[in-house]
């Protein structure tokens, strides 16, 4: 049996809800190192990455726990720890109930081809005019526990990005002149498919 400690945030603010695709209404757990566990959601608009303390074995298979296992555990006060003991994904609540699911089936998109490449300090936009919405804004901040909007980014078209020392959101934008939004749109999208997603 293994243990994931669970920020609750990146669930609340990513894991899609009533998304038609299910591999997007959880929360990809791969493992990073023997302590920790990386974490990453997103339902379409943003995606958030972040890490957790975890005792995962060497070789764990990625899996994506269901974001309402999760929101039933905080709902009966359970502590935030996730247990992984073979098909079973569970939490123990303080009188020694247990919460249980079954991992999504599916293989969660291929989020690392999302991150803008060479993303920086904003430039001067030259003309160029990029709308976010803060409500994302607001998400994402919540998703990577940060207080503080900086908005990173490569290019006036690019996606925005959030990063800090718990992990790292991307924003798309809601509008931006040029044609790499429609591409990295369509990049995400198409990141859904069995041929582009992580195995």
């Amino acid at each position: 049996m293994h243990t994931i400690t669970i920020p609750t945030a990146i669930y609340e603010a990513t894991a899609g809800k009533n998304d038609a695709r299910p591999v997007l209404q959880g929360v990809c757990v791969e493992r990073e190192d023997e302590n920790t566990a990386r974490l990453t959601a997103s339902d379409g608009h943003i995606l958030a990455s972040v890490i957790a303390s975890a005792d995962l074995p060497v070789g764990f298979t990625p899996i994506i726990v269901p974001a309402a296992l999760v929101k039933a555990a905080y709902k009966y006060k359970t502590l935030p720890n996730l247990y992984i003991d073979g098909d079973d994904v569970f939490a123990l609540t303080k009188d020694g109930g247990k919460i249980s699911g079954s991992p999504i089936q599916g293989a969660f998109p291929n989020w690392r081809k999302l991150i803008p490449q060479g993303y920086g300090p904003s430039q001067p936009y030259d003309g160029y005019h990029m709308s976010l919405d803060p409500k994302l804004i607001v998400r994402a901040c919540k998703a990577i526990d940060s207080e503080h909007a900086t908005l990173l980014i490569a290019t006036p078209s690019s996606p925005a990005v959030m990063a800090n020392e718990h992990g790292i959101a991307v924003i798309m934008p809601m509008f931006a002149k040029g044609d790499d939004v429609a591409e990295r749109l369509a990049e995400f999208h198409k990141a859904n498919s069995p041929a582009e997603a992580v195995a």
